[in-house]
């Protein structure tokens, strides 16, 4: 921890608990870092055994942990929010159901504070389904408290996959704003996979949203250059005796680019050191690229989906503090594992033979009803959203032919500009244009009922921001009247007739070719 930093009062801290029920207890922005792997929405239930498996001492101090705590089984659990360890298996249910998973407060307070969420969220229902519909609620209720616990210069990563993707971006855009955005990153690996129909998927999205990108965090981060450009060695820019700029490549070739936003990072196989035992596990050096590049030595960082571990091993390893919290008790034996694969104390002590490298990592372990007291004030106001304006549509193309309108207009009303009465030499029709009465910008017909035949300096001053009514004011007030103008009540009858004589021949076509 860097001496600038002070210590959080919740500094490696592991709650066993509901995270929103640990969101709401944290302080306004206090936060400098959220790094989460929530479930993806799947539809299945997730299965796996512990490596090496869990022993019968494990499991009875999960479960004496609980019982300590009033929790004595799975009805107890399901009360306090948590899970019951019912034997060496960890599973966990990724099936979304929106009677059974949503909250009718939820949507309540979505609907009154963050109306752009509601909209999402239905939207899902109707181009997905209702699962995924109700992990958006889920999700959006928990990613409104991160975006509240987040300090200005705080930053947020969230992983997901092909499934949900599009909505998580949609959700993250009404709840950060799609200015905050930094990077959609790809965490691109390979492992073995069977012949399918399709590419094969080897990649997770990576969101990484700011608060505020005015204020974010960010440490620059470098890779290699690739072996093509890596030759070349670093650039010396030098001035000959002439005064030109002279530039030559050195023999140091270990100059770096910044990093890209495809992240190849190899994935945990199932004999990895790191393996847990989860089929979705994270490398830990996934969380530390994000921890070094969006924070600093003493922040502090948040998991509340920490079943696996990694995002503390990650700070630990890089000097962060952490808070973790997971439903589960097993997120308790999986840290106690993984610590000691690392060589780091759990309640102050070592977790393997080998000496530990931070032998006062003690972790203080919560339960659902030992969560913190919030010290600061009311919460942030709600977000304010800004009403849209009225949509607007272009307006469809006419049912007759433009030249065939102009042309009738012209020969049954005469060749004067309905704007200011101008009679070209010999009625020559290529002085007039065909506009509208009423704009179509203001919702006016594309249809023979609603044009207008105008000589070419009347449609120029009209454009969209007039009807014919307030030109023809304009051009009397400023004395443009060149010739008589049309009766505007007898043009409007007699398009109509034509308009009408027109859609009786093609309804007569079409029932005849029926």
């Amino acid at each position: 921890m860097s001496a600038m930093a002070a210590p959080h009062p919740l500094n490696r801290n592991l709650f066993i608990a509901d995270n929103l029920s640990l969101l709401r207890r944290l302080d306004n922005e206090s936060i400098d870092l959220v790094c989460i792997d929530p479930p993806f929405a799947k539809k299945k239930t997730w299965k796996g055994a512990l490596k090496p498996p869990l022993t019968k001492a494990e499991l009875a101090d999960e479960r004496a942990m609980l019982r300590d705590w009033g929790i004595r089984n799975a009805a107890d659990a399901e009360t306090a929010g948590v899970v019951w360890p019912d034997g060496a298996d960890s599973t966990y249910k990724d099936i979304w159901e929106w009677d059974k998973d949503v909250h009718e407060d939820w949507i309540a307070k979505m609907n009154s504070d963050w109306p752009a969420l509601s909209k999402a969220i239905e939207a899902t229902r109707s181009a997905h389904d209702e699962g995924h519909a109700a992990y958006l609620a889920y999700m959006s209720v928990r990613l409104i408290e991160i975006h509240r616990i987040l300090k200005p210069t705080g930053s947020l990563y969230l992983h997901c996959d092909y499934e949900v993707n599009s909505y998580v971006r949609i959700m993250l855009d009404g709840i950060f704003g799609w200015s905050n955005i930094r990077n959609e990153l790809v965490w691109s690996y390979q492992r073995w996979t069977g012949a399918t129909n399709r590419f094969q998927r080897m990649h997770d999205t990576i969101y990484f949203y700011a608060k505020d990108a005015a204020k974010t965090n960010f440490n620059r981060l470098t890779e290699p250059y690739s072996e093509k450009s890596q030759h070349k060695g670093r650039r010396r820019t030098t001035f000959t005796p002439e005064g030109k700029i002279e530039q030559t490549y050195t023999d140091d070739t270990t100059r770096e680019k910044a990093m890209r936003d495809v992240w190849e990072i190899s994935y945990l196989n199932s004999q990895a050191r790191e393996r847990a035992g989860y089929p979705t596990q994270k490398p830990v050096a996934l969380a530390e690229r994000i921890i070094k590049a969006s924070t600093n030595p003493g922040d502090v960082v948040l998991d509340c989906f920490a079943g696996c571990a990694y995002v503390p091993v990650a700070a630990e390893r890089n000097g962060r503090q952490w808070i973790a919290c997971d439903v589960s008790p097993r997120a308790l034996t999986v840290l106690r594992r993984q610590f000691a694969k690392f060589r780091y104390s759990v309640n102050g002590e070592a977790q393997g033979e080998s000496p530990a490298l931070i032998a006062a990592a003690d972790v203080t372990l919560r339960s659902p009803s030992d969560l913190p007291e919030r010290t600061d004030e009311d919460p942030v106001p709600a977000q304010d959203i800004k009403p849209l304006p009225e949509r607007r549509y272009k307006v469809p193309a006419s049912k007759i032919p433009e030249p065939t309108m102009k042309k009738f207009l012209l020969e049954s009303l005469g060749y004067n500009c309905w704007g200011c009465g101008f009679n070209p030499p010999q009625n020559d029709e290529r002085y007039f244009q065909l506009d509208h009465r009423e704009s179509r910008w203001s919702s006016g017909s594309n249809e023979l009922p609603n044009r207008a035949i105008l000589c070419q300096p009347c449609n120029l001053e009209k454009q969209h921001k007039m009807t014919l009514q307030e030109l023809r004011d304009r051009n009397t007030t400023q004395g443009r009247n060149y010739g008589p103008l049309v009766n505007l009540a007898k043009a409007s009858a007699a398009a109509q007739a034509e308009y009408d004589k027109h859609v009786a021949q093609s309804y007569q076509s079409a029932l005849t070719k029926g």
